[in-house]
């Protein structure tokens, strides 16, 4: 499944300026598609930012910069800023709607 964004650096950060000592990274979460929604779950608009971070951020820290993280007990990420409310690494079977 394609991301709904094509990722481009010069797109998302191209009008950020850059910063003595930190580094710009264009970042792109998506939430796929409510076919994969838990139920009574809504999906997520897709989230497209510019972060001007520390140059020894990680992954994590970017992520925190712009979305709330949940992480389950083991240290996998689970959740962006709510969604999915609870589900965590659970397997699904593909949605009808993509077998096309």
């Amino acid at each position: 499944m394609a991301p709904s964004v094509a990722p481009s650096f010069e797109k998302i950060c191209g009008s950020t300026k850059s910063v003595a000592g930190k580094k710009r990274i264009g970042l792109v979460i998506d939430f796929g598609k409510k076919s994969y929604a838990p139920a009574g779950e809504k999906v997520q608009k897709t989230i497209v930012r510019c972060v001007v971070t520390a140059k020894n951020s990680q992954g994590i820290d970017v992520l925190g910069q712009v979305v709330k993280v949940r992480a389950g007990s083991s240290g996998l990420i689970c959740g962006f800023n709510g969604y999915p409310k609870k589900e965590c690494g659970v397997e699904i079977e593909t949605p009808a709607a993509l077998l096309k």
